[in-house]
């Protein structure tokens, strides 16, 4: 991978042959310039990590489509970053008037579902009470957690493929993180 590191942007995005390697030169090469990019505009850490990723994944989508105007793929990336920060923009202010119309409110997880949720993360799909735990939750509860907290994946897109809002899915996170607790007995 080291060999890439000299390439520039063009010929990394453009690359079939090592596509892996390559992206992942790419990637190194300008997450600091997306994070300060979503930083700058006041975006939350957790927000931009999840901005991050997808405009990262939108650049690996449209690699091949990439024509150089620049010594630097960079204004192209931030470009993508810019599109990304207005489609969640619109996203969460569909959601916020969904959830005042509902008179609903936000629920935010706690520092214990927070440290569970690293807990989980970092355990492994193969312990077996685990796995029994998830089976036992209700339908919506361990769809959100399986893909929250196992696939990582952000509350805004969970919402979206299943036709929900992100408030019902953190809710859906909230309460199934709780039911692990108490099915793992890990309660207070």
């Amino acid at each position: 991978m080291e060999a890439f590191t000299t390439w520039p942007d063009e010929r990394l995005l453009r690359s079939s042959k090592h596509a892996e390697d390559t992206f992942a030169v790419f990637y190194r090469r300008h997450i600091g310039v997306v994070m300060a990019f979503y930083a700058r505009r006041g975006v939350d850490p957790a927000t931009a990590g999840d901005l991050t990723a997808e405009t990262f994944a939108a650049a690996l989508l449209a690699r091949r489509r990439f024509r150089a105007r620049h010594d630097s793929a960079r204004p192209w990336l931030l470009r993508i970053a810019s599109s990304k920060l207005a489609d969640h923009a619109r996203r969460g202010a569909r959601e916020e008037h969904a959830r005042v119309r509902l008179g609903m409110e936000r629920v935010a997880l706690t520092s214990r579902d927070e440290a569970d949720y690293e807990q989980l993360a970092s355990r492994g799909i193969d312990d077996r009470a685990l796995l029994l735990a998830l089976e036992e939750l209700p339908e919506a509860q361990r769809r959100a957690v399986e893909s929250h907290v196992l696939g990582e994946d952000s509350y805004s897109d969970i919402a979206h493929r299943l036709g929900s809002t992100e408030t019902a899915v953190r809710q859906n996170v909230s309460r199934g993180l709780s039911r692990l607790r108490a099915a793992l007995g890990r309660e207070r």
